[in-house]
């Protein structure tokens, strides 16, 4: 879907022998409707580095485990292993702001511009 709308206006005036030369009046609006859609959201589930060895003790081995098959209950495990490692609780462990936006459209903003075309 489109979520900006952009607006540029452009009036020339020759002048000149032969119309030689010009002066060009600009206007443009980036964003007319102001939207403020969102462009990202934070993607981290966990607020940073949870244990991931504490599986089977090689960290390049747990994460292709994890990015190709059992992912759901691999990570699980892994969370909850961290939790009984560290005595934190599982619901401490998570980024609270998952999959909240963090990027948003640009506000609207208004340019003028002279041009001398010769």
């Amino acid at each position: 879907m489109f979520t900006q709308t952009d607006l540029n206006l452009t009036h020339r005036i020759r002048f000149g022998n032969d119309n030689r030369f010009a002066v060009a009046f600009d206007f443009n609006v980036l964003n007319v409707f102001n939207e403020s859609n969102i462009l990202a959201v934070n993607q981290n589930k966990h607020s940073g580095y949870f244990g991931m060895t504490e599986i089977t003790g090689d960290y390049v081995t747990d994460i292709n485990k994890l990015t190709s098959t059992g992912v759901l209950a691999d990570y699980a495990a892994a969370e909850a292993q961290f939790a009984v490692d560290n005595g934190v609780p599982i619901a401490w462990t998570r980024n609270v702001a998952f999959n909240q936006p963090i990027a948003f459209q640009d506000p609207r903003s208004v340019r003028f511009g002279f041009r001398f075309q010769f």
